[in-house]
C-alpha cells in the first residue's frame, strides 16, 4: 500500500510508502464513519491520502443512483504522520519509455450513438440540461501502475495527478482538474468543461484556444456546471461569499485544451467533513444539470460502474485543510486479475453532435500514449559584433515554450546571452540557446571563420524519405531532429550543400538546415508553413524582401522554377545550382536558364 499525490498548495508530490493507517469503506453506510476517523487523524498529525469513488455518492445520499454490486472499494484512505514532499527521482532524463498502450471501448460506437440519442432526446424535452455520459475502455499492456503514473508525469504533467495503491488496485490518475481546495475556511472548486484540439503551430494552436473561449456551446457546457457549483458550496458557505473569480478561462495541456472557471466561498463555521463532500460529491462536471437527474440518467445509460473515475482522489493534511482533484484521465488495475481500465465521457448538451462527442471522448484518451518527444528547444543565433536579429529568435523560443508548457523567462535568458560574450574570442560566432523540458537555460559558442556559405552556388540534395506534416515537431525548433541530422550528414558527405524534404503528400517543405524561395512564373513562392515547415527567422525578412507568396509547392513547380534560393538566419541566402534525387538530376539552374 502505498500513495504519491501531487499537491499544488504543497508545491511536490506528497509521498507514503508504507502508511500507517488503512481504511476503507465497501458499502454507502460505512462512509460517515470513514470521513469522521479522517478527520481525527488529521487532529493527530496524519496526514490521510486516498480515493472516492463515484460509487460513493449514494453514501452521502441515498437519492443518488450509480451501480451497485461491484467488488471495487468506494472508499480508501491511507495515513501516515511521516509524508515527505518530494521530487519523483523517476522522473529524471533520460526519459522513461513505456509500451505504447492500446484501449478498446467496452461499447461499440453504434451502441454508444443509441444510448446518446435517447440522453439527446430527454435533454431536448427539457428532462434535464446537460449529463456527462462516458463509457469504460480496456487498457492493454499495463504492466505496473507505477510505472505508468511516472511515465505519465514524464511525459504528460498534471497539476492534480495521483497514484493509490490498496490491496489488488492502483490507481493512476493523470487530472488537470480541481474539486475542492480547503485553506482555512476559504473553499474552492475549479469546474472544468469545454474541450477543443491543440494546434500544430503557435499561431493555430492559440485560434483553437480562442475558439474554445468564444464557442457558444462550450460556454454553455461550463456555464452550466459553474451554476451548479455555485448552488453546492452556497449550502456551506456564508451567505453571500460565494463568487466566481475566473469565467470561461482556456488552460493549455499537452494534449488539449480545456476551458475551466474558478467558484469559492467561504465555508460556515464547524462543518464536518462529511457535511462538506455531501452539499458537493459528485463534482457537476462529470454528473451534469440538475445533479440528481443526470445521475438517473447516467446510470440508466452507462453500462457498468466508474470506480475511481469522475470520483475523487487527493489528500487531507494535519491542519484540517484538503485538496481533492475530479478524477478524469484515471486507469484503474486489477493486480489480481490483470486487467486494466480507462473511463472517458464527454458533456452533452443541446447543441452537441453525436460524432463530436464520440471523437471527443476518443480524444481525451489519446493522453496515455502523447509522448513530449523532446528535450530541449533551441535557437541558432549570429554573434558579429552584437546578436543578429535576436529580438525575433528570442520571440520563436518564447512561443515555442509557451506551446510545449516550458517555463521561459526573458530577462534570465537575456542575461545568459549578454554574459556569453565575454567569452568571445572571433568575430563571428555560432551561439546556440536552449531550454530544457523542465525551464534549464544552457548557451553555448562555437567560432566561425567565415560569414555565409562556403561556395558560390550550392548543390542539393532531394531526399527519398518525406516529412510528416502533421507532427508538432515540424513547426518547432528542437532536439526532435534526428531525421534532419542524419540526412544532413549524408548529403555533405556525398558532396552537397543540404538535405531538401517533400512531406508525405509530395509538397515541397524544407531543407534539413533551411527554408527555400522558388521564382515560377516570375513570382517567388515558398511553402506554406502547413506544408511542415520550421518558419525561420530568415525566411519572414526574405518574404518581406521578395514579395513572396506562401504557396503549397509541388515538384512540377520545383522543375519549373526559374530561380531557386535556400537560406537560414546564420548563413544568410545562397542560390542553388542543381538539385539531385538519388543519381537523377531534378532541377539544375543551367537549364532553367
Amino acid at each position: 500500500m502505498r500513495f504519491v499525490i501531487k499537491s499544488a498548495s504543497k508545491g511536490g508530490y506528497l509521498i507514503c510508502n508504507d502508511p500507517e493507517v488503512a481504511l476503507a469503506a465497501t458499502k454507502p453506510s460505512e462512509l460517515r464513519e470513514l470521513l469522521g476517523q479522517v478527520e481525527q487523524l488529521q487532529t493527530e498529525g496524519y496526514t490521510v491520502a486516498g480515493w472516492l469513488s463515484y460509487e460513493a455518492a449514494c453514501g452521502f445520499d441515498d437519492r443518488f443512483r450509480v451501480h451497485e454490486g461491484q467488488d471495487f472499494p468506494i472508499a480508501v484512505m491511507l495515513a501516515s504522520r511521516s509524508v515527505e514532499v518530494a521530487d519523483l527521482p523517476e522522473l529524471s532524463y533520460p526519459e522513461l519509455s513505456h509500451p505504447e498502450l492500446h484501449c478498446l471501448p467496452r461499447i461499440k460506437q453504434a451502441e454508444y450513438s443509441a444510448r446518446y440519442d435517447q440522453l439527446i432526446e430527454l435533454i431536448h424535452s427539457g428532462d434535464l440540461y446537460q449529463a456527462n455520459f462516458s463509457f469504460r475502455t480496456s487498457v492493454e499492456t499495463v504492466e505496473d501502475g507505477y510505472e505508468l503514473f511516472c511515465h505519465l508525469e514524464s511525459q504528460h504533467p498534471m497539476p492534480y495527478a495521483s497514484f493509490v495503491e490498496f490491496e489488488q488496485w492502483q490507481v493512476v490518475c493523470s487530472s488537470p482538474e480541481l474539486f475542492l481546495r480547503k485553506q482555512d475556511q476559504v473553499i474552492c472548486s475549479e469546474p472544468m468543461k469545454g474541450t477543443a484540439p491543440r494546434g500544430l503551430w503557435f499561431e493555430q494552436d492559440e485560434k483553437n484556444r480562442e475558439f474554445l473561449e468564444t464557442d457558444e456551446k462550450n460556454r454553455a457546457e461550463n456555464l452550466m456546471i459553474v451554476d451548479l457549483m455555485r448552488n453546492d458550496l452556497s449550502k456551506i458557505c456564508e451567505p453571500g461569499s460565494v463568487t466566481v473569480p475566473s469565467l470561461f478561462e482556456s488552460k493549455r495541456f499537452p494534449s488539449l485544451h480545456q476551458m475551466v472557471s474558478q467558484v469559492e466561498g467561504s465555508l460556515l463555521p464547524d462543518l464536518t467533513l462529511f457535511e462538506t463532500l455531501k452539499a458537493t460529491f459528485p463534482a457537476g462536471s462529470i454528473t451534469g444539470t440538475p445533479k440528481f437527474r443526470a445521475m438517473e440518467v447516467i446510470n440508466d445509460l452507462e453500462i457498468d460502474a466508474r470506480k475511481a473515475y469522475t470520483g475523487s482522489i487527493g489528500v487531507f493534511l494535519p491542519n484540517g485543510d484538503f485538496e481533492l482533484n475530479v478524477a478524469i484521465r484515471t486507469v484503474v488495475i486489477d493486480t489480481e486479475s490483470g486487467g486494466a481500465e480507462l473511463g472517458i465521457g464527454s458533456g452533452v448538451v443541446s447543441s452537441s453532435s453525436r460524432h463530436a462527442e464520440w471523437q471527443e471522448c476518443l480524444l481525451k484518451g489519446e493522453f496515455l500514449n502523447y509522448s513530449a518527444g523532446f528535450g530541449e528547444i533551441f535557437e541558432t543565433i549570429l554573434w558579429s559584433d552584437d546578436y543578429h536579429w535576436l529580438d525575433e529568435h528570442i520571440e520563436r523560443l518564447a512561443r515555442s515554450c509557451h506551446y510545449f508548457l516550458v517555463p521561459f523567462d526573458e530577462q534570465q535568458v537575456r542575461s545568459k546571452l549578454e554574459l556569453l560574450t565575454d567569452q568571445f574570442a572571433a568575430s563571428h560566432n555560432r551561439v546556440r540557446l536552449a531550454i530544457s523540458r523542465k525551464g534549464i537555460i544552457s548557451v553555448t559558442s562555437q567560432p566561425l571563420n567565415t560569414l555565409g556559405w562556403d561556395k558560390a552556388t550550392l548543390k542539393v540534395r532531394l531526399m527519398d524519405s518525406a516529412v510528416d506534416a502533421s507532427s508538432p515537431y515540424q513547426y518547432h525548433k528542437t532536439d526532435h531532429r534526428e531525421h534532419y541530422d542524419t540526412a544532413y550528414a549524408e548529403a555533405v558527405a556525398a558532396g552537397f550543400s543540404e538535405a531538401l524534404f517533400l512531406n508525405e503528400q509530395g509538397f515541397l517543405a524544407e531543407g534539413a538546415i533551411t527554408n527555400i524561395f522558388v521564382l515560377v512564373d516570375g513570382r517567388w513562392l515558398t511553402p506554406s508553413i502547413e506544408s511542415g515547415i520550421l518558419p525561420g527567422i530568415w525566411r519572414g525578412k526574405a518574404m518581406q524582401q521578395l514579395e513572396a507568396c506562401p504557396s503549397l509547392i509541388d515538384m512540377d513547380m520545383l522543375v519549373a522554377a526559374e530561380k531557386i534560393v535556400i537560406g537560414n538566419s546564420l548563413r544568410f541566402e545562397n542560390e542553388v545550382s542543381e538539385i539531385w534525387s538519388a543519381e537523377t538530376l531534378v532541377w539544375s539552374k543551367k537549364i532553367s536558364e
